[in-house]
């Protein structure tokens, strides 16, 4: 059970917490590749942010549209292949996958710090 649980005197008292529903938040976050450049220039920022997602959450999130994009590659599925492009365009933090790795980074980080972009 969600919840907060206190002791008072010799008893438990546990104080209900609702479980978030992202589902409005992810869905923004993944439609506008996880990017707040994006979502800033489509209006809907400010309602996004009001959300106050972690970090984490969005990191999750983000690694699961890729591994789910990653899972539809084809030459039959080009939109897998622009929406991971795009990913990489607006995102910039790294993602490894497995043994076939699937590698996302931004131009700007190329090079950056003895990167080599190779995956």
């Amino acid at each position: 059970m969600l919840g907060v649980y206190a002791q008072i005197g010799t008893g438990m008292v546990v104080v209900k917490m609702e479980e978030t529903d992202w589902s409005v938040a992810k869905d923004l976050f993944v439609k506008h590749y996880g990017s707040a450049i994006q979502m800033h220039r489509e209006g809907v920022y400010a309602d996004y942010k009001r959300w106050d997602v972690p970090q984490e959450l969005e990191e999750q999130w983000i690694g699961e549209r890729i591994q789910q994009l990653s899972s539809e590659l084809s030459i039959m599925n080009w939109d897998a292949v622009d929406e991971l492009a795009l990913i990489a365009k607006h995102r910039t933090t790294q993602y490894y996958y497995g043994n076939n790795s699937i590698c996302i980074e931004t131009i700007e980080e190329c090079g950056q710090y003895g990167s080599s972009c190779v995956c």
